[in-house]
């Protein structure tokens, strides 16, 4: 019997560089899979949440009629409330994967997915790859993080470029061979980053840059400062020519709604106003495993000021610091506060909080962990699939009046449906599950409605309303109901 002793040496190498290909990489693999084990089981578990039936309906119209550059909640009524760029990549998943629950929310979890990588890929910039390890997992199982990839998360999406932004200036600052034209070309790709965020929501992106300049004059960068007029110029080069083109096309139409109820009258908190320190309450409550690590973080950070603790690059260290805490303070400032804005600030956190535990844990069980991580992973990722297999509930159900609704407009095609009591985000669900949409008319209008029109109301936690003089309900469903006048 022959012996083949290249084969055998093929056999033995491929362990090996299993092994090696996972030290090098199982900082970044490691939290994207434990983090895909806790959002995509019951992916379509419940119903189009908070905004998402209305930006799902815009995004999608978009690409069923060719409208790209001015979004419309209605076939004749523009939207001017948010640039299109999420708009596009959530109506395009529609589109492409059909219209469904899962489907509006799957561009929401690669977002919080590029988030975790791109948090690894900057920490790796200032620390080992075990620190980096648990800076990713710190972002992928906070529950207030992974738990907004349940809806269409334009928040998540800022967050994702301007996390691609933080990383280039971390490159530019951390390169091995310094020079100014190196650092001019990942400033301006900053930018493209910054640009980008511009395009998913108005104006917040620009506040990067100040609190990028903030943490460079204290990580003792001054001589780079500079060049964040750049990034600057390159972000307006990006978002300008839509933000341009819409004013010129729709005038004080779009300036008055996009710049002045949008940006100034959520500035003068007309729209909402929180206390300032309404996102410390949030924190307490969803922030979690993590509020410990990065209180002990932060605490631990200020004691030892400005060194910062353990070995890591103390610049790193400080890029979580004035991240979190910046952006903290602008948006706590902020009269108009909703928990997803804070999605910006745990980034930073989860910075903190993984740099200290590795340097807070004991030797032997960080050791442990490394070489049990791969084992720890299987675990989740089992759980994760014993989870999607399950038949539990994790997820609020959608009201049956929805689908009752859907049903009938889908019957009755002929019959023109008016809005009685519902808002634009039920009425986004009417058009994902019918492709039509309810009609508005103006207050209490109703002779303006065509003949044979019957009216949708959604009662959400409040008692049925009494309908008009005339009006019979001729369905009545969970929350909804449809009356018509004879």
């Amino acid at each position: 019997m022959t012996h083949d002793a290249s084969t055998d040496g093929s056999c033995l190498r491929v362990p090996g560089l299993l092994v090696r290909w996972w030290a090098r990489w199982g900082c970044y693999v490691a939290p994207a899979l434990i983090f895909l084990a806790l959002t995509l089981p019951k992916l379509g578990q419940g119903g189009f949440r908070t905004d998402t039936g209305r930006y799902a309906a815009v995004g999608l119209q978009m690409w069923r009629t060719g409208e790209f550059w001015t979004p419309y909640l209605q076939p004749d009524t523009e939207y001017f409330n948010k640039p299109p760029l999420v708009l596009w990549i959530h109506g395009a998943a529609l589109e492409v994967l059909d219209v469904g629950v899962w489907q509006a929310r799957l561009p929401s979890v690669l977002a919080a997915l590029g988030c975790v990588l791109v948090l690894v890929a900057i920490t790796r910039r200032y620390a080992n790859r075990t620190r980096a390890l648990m800076v990713g997992v710190a972002l992928a199982t906070t529950l207030e993080f992974f738990r907004r990839t349940k809806e269409v998360s334009i928040d998540m999406w800022q967050v994702l470029f301007l996390l691609g932004a933080v990383w280039c200036v971390s490159v530019a600052v951390t390169r091995a061979r310094q020079r100014a034209a190196g650092d001019a070309g990942w400033f301006a790709l900053a930018g493209v980053g910054i640009g980008l965020a511009l395009l998913c929501k108005p104006l917040a992106g620009l506040l990067a840059v100040p609190i990028l300049g903030v943490w460079l004059l204290s990580a003792g960068q001054w001589r780079r400062v500079g060049w964040l007029a750049l990034t600057t110029l390159v972000a307006v080069v990006v978002a300008g020519p839509w933000h341009v083109s819409m004013a010129q096309i729709h005038g004080e139409a779009f300036t008055g709604q996009y710049f002045g109820k949008e940006i100034a009258d959520r500035a003068a908190g007309e729209i909402m106003s929180e206390p300032w320190f309404y996102y410390f309450n949030e924190m307490v409550q969803y922030h979690w495993p993590w509020l410990g690590a990065a209180v002990g973080g932060l605490i631990g950070w200020l004691i030892n000021f400005p060194r910062g603790f353990g070995r890591a690059d103390r610049r790193g260290l400080l890029l979580g610091v004035v991240w979190s805490v910046g952006w903290l303070a602008l948006l706590s400032s902020f009269p108009d506060k909703r928990p997803r804005y804070g999605l910006l600030f745990y980034p930073g956190l989860a910075l903190v909080s993984g740099i200290w535990l590795f340097d807070v844990v004991p030797v032997a069980w960080r050791r442990s962990l490394v070489r049990k991580l791969a084992v720890i992973v299987a675990v989740v990722g089992v759980g994760g699939l014993g989870l999607a297999l399950a038949p539990v509930r994790v997820n609020r159900p959608a009201d049956p009046g929805y689908a009752a609704v859907g049903e009938w407009m889908n019957a009755h095609p002929e019959r023109p449906v008016m809005i009685g009591t519902i808002g634009s985000n039920e009425n986004g669900w009417v058009y994902l599950l019918t492709g039509r949409w309810a009609y508005r008319v103006g207050g209490e209008a109703y002779p303006e409605a065509p003949a044979g029109a019957v009216w949708v109301w959604i009662e959400h936690e409040t008692p049925k309303r009494k309908l008009p003089r005339g009006h019979e309900v001729i369905l009545d469903v969970g929350a909804a109901r449809l009356s018509e006048r004879p």
